[in-house]
């Protein structure tokens, strides 16, 4: 995506939503290499050691300091987001353009991250396990990566199915700016549309349709009516396009099955028909 004939005042902008899709592909990575703390668990609760209990506990410091990463990650989105939508709602084509091209590579990583971080329940488990333990480290002189205050905060994010597309909608939401609500509304029709008219390659159609989703699931939360509550998202073309891409497809029609609201009452039947089981 290039930033040519943006705009001068929505540059900075422009640049922040680029090194935030760069910071969310890496959380994807990060949370792809992601190691539970298992092995620290056992030490700690099967040994009487204090050496071995600090060097277990040190050790663990680490995946501490990437479920923080996760956090200060979904802040960061939850901050500039706000800010792109602005731009987005602005009469200027060529800035909507551009913008809401770097901004369906956002909503796909973004999908992908909270994806992921429903396959590793053990993240919680091992941030309240740290949590359980700051007496221990106070004991034994570790250095805290993480102070109660923040971990607060942390282990409501990590409550959370989906923290990153919830943090978003909640933003939005919060905002009661009912036109940022429905740029989301915006982009998933026109990525439906542009599955079905425009994209053949195999990998652009992926990240479309995870974008899509994910735009989906948004506006289903950050609107005041929902997803079913009105006709600004269409969609049972995009139920219908999503039941074409095979495994990927299903997976996506999954990731819309479990987030959006009140999804088995108000789902219309001739709908609800195309969803996996």
């Amino acid at each position: 995506v290039s930033p040519e004939g943006l705009s001068e005042e929505c540059r900075e902008t422009y640049a922040a939503i680029v090194q935030c899709v760069k910071e969310t592909e890496e959380g994807v990575q990060n949370l792809q290499s992601y190691t539970d703390l298992k092995k620290t668990m056992k030490i700690v609760m099967d040994t009487s050691r204090s050496e071995e209990h600090k060097a277990a506990l040190e050790e663990s410091m680490g995946s501490i300091r990437r479920i923080q990463g996760f956090y200060r990650l979904a802040d960061k989105l939850n901050t500039e987001v706000p800010k792109l939508l602005n731009f987005i709602k602005s009469d200027n084509l060529k800035d909507q353009e551009v913008l809401c091209q770097i901004f369906t590579r956002l909503l796909d990583k973004v999908r992908q991250w909270d994806s992921l971080k429903v396959q590793r329940p053990s993240i919680l488990n091992d941030f309240s396990f740290y949590r359980r333990n700051f007496a221990k480290m106070v004991e034994l002189d570790i250095q805290f990566p993480v102070l109660e205050q923040e971990a607060n905060v942390i282990s409501m994010f990590l409550a959370q199915p989906c923290p990153l597309t919830m943090g978003i909608a909640k933003k939005v939401k919060d905002s009661r700016d009912d036109e940022a609500s429905l740029v989301f509304a915006n982009i998933a029709n026109a990525l439906c549309r542009a599955t079905r008219e425009e994209f053949r390659h195999p990998e652009t159609v992926d990240f479309v349709c995870s974008a899509m989703t994910c735009a989906c699931v948004i506006y289903d939360h950050s609107s005041n009516v929902g997803i079913f509550g009105n006709k600004a998202v269409k969609l049972k073309p995009i139920v219908d396009t999503l039941g074409g891409f095979g495994e990927k497809g299903e997976m996506l029609l999954y990731f819309l099955k479990y987030n959006l609201k009140r999804f088995n009452q108000l789902c219309p039947s001739r709908i609800l028909a195309h969803f996996p089981e």
